[in-house]
């Protein structure tokens, strides 16, 4: 299952992904290839700069100080990501959790 976590504490906007769908294997999951597709088109859309961390299994991204087209598109992503886990329930999960620096600076 895939795991997405919303962070909005602070001036900071915080997403992660973590984990695999399992729907099928590694490279043909298209439930993994569609939350991936989302996760991947946010960075090239913000005005302002982000930190990305990208490993197989996981990605974090975290957007200071966001401007306000930024969290627009932001909260897009959230959207759709919300009804993916709503409809694909067996496959993704949805947190609203603090994702801690450790996390991040890797």
């Amino acid at each position: 299952m895939v795991t997405v976590t919303f962070d909005k504490s602070g001036d900071a906007r915080c997403i992660m992904s973590s984990g695999h769908c399992g729907a099928a294997p590694s490279g043909q999951d298209i439930f993994c290839a569609g939350i991936s597709t989302l996760i991947c088109a946010i960075p090239p859309a913000l005005k302002c700069r982000c930190t990305q961390y990208a490993a197989p299994g996981e990605c974090i991204i975290r957007v200071d100080k966001p401007s306000e087209s930024d969290i627009i598109i932001l909260n897009a992503f959230e959207r759709a990501i919300r009804a993916y886990a709503s409809q694909f329930s067996r496959f993704v999960r949805v947190e609203d959790a603090p994702i801690f620096e450790k996390h991040i600076e890797r």
